[in-house]
């Protein structure tokens, strides 16, 4: 199977199940504007998140099974942030065009007290940054240590700018638990396939099916829930 292969396959058939689930119920002005500044959000972010983690070698892409690259990405690779992120944001959606009491048109605000914990959240990130750099990880904790020191903060920050949309948090956990669970799956396959691999040197050990590791499983949740919150955050509260 090539990475193109594992779009069509995986990606391709939710994606159009969802726009057609959603085909009466067309985006509105704001909700473009939303999903233009989370893939500008996304690439900006993810992309050199991705390439250094290459470039370390915790995980890389066999030539065979890709088209091109840029820099250390496959064309996929860039390609599958932003289906990801779009398949998330559809399914929100139509979370809410299943349960229409989700709808709680919530509103939220910036206050002097969430500046301050920003402001402590950011602190506590440079510091712990500085201090793995100082006192190193094993390599085994390089794979763990790359996804939630750069991914926690930013759902810390969306907990803290908006929490008046906690009501909804729970909705949110199952539906990233949703496609956690999805893409662990697909990720089993293309693992196994060998459109990626991961180092094994620098991660944890602990493998699902023996074939994936735990902090690949993770990311698919955490940046699922990332995606979710941001697009809930960015919408005006009429649409919430």
């Amino acid at each position: 199977m090539t990475y193109l292969q594992f779009h069509a396959l995986f990606n391709l058939p939710p994606l159009l199940l969802l726009l057609f689930h959603q085909k009466d119920h067309p985006l509105q002005p704001a909700e473009y504007l939303c999903l233009g500044a989370i893939f500008i959000a996304v690439g900006l972010f993810t992309s050199p998140w991705d390439n250094a983690a290459v470039k370390k070698g915790i995980w890389g892409f066999p030539d065979k099974q890709h088209t091109f690259k840029i820099k250390y990405l496959p064309i996929e690779e860039y390609l599958f942030f932003f289906v990801q992120s779009l398949l998330v944001i559809l399914s929100v959606r139509s979370a809410y065009l299943f349960f229409p009491s989700l709808s709680l048109h919530l509103e939220t605000s910036l206050t002097p007290l969430k500046g301050g914990l920003t402001l402590l959240l950011l602190l506590l990130w440079i510091f712990y940054g500085r201090y793995t750099k100082k006192y190193p990880l094993s390599p085994r904790w390089n794979y763990t240590f790359h996804l939630f020191y750069w991914f926690t903060p930013l759902l810390l920050l969306q907990w803290i700018i908006g929490y008046e949309l906690f009501p909804l948090l729970i909705p949110l956990l199952l539906l990233s638990l949703a496609w956690g669970l999805y893409y662990t799956l697909c990720d089993l396959i293309a693992t196994h396939q060998g459109i990626w691999h991961f180092d094994s040197h620098q991660i944890q050990g602990y493998k699902i099916l023996n074939i994936l590791p735990w902090e690949e499983s993770a990311f698919f949740w955490i940046t699922s829930l990332l995606v979710a919150q941001s697009y809930l955050l960015l919408l005006p509260p009429s649409l919430r």
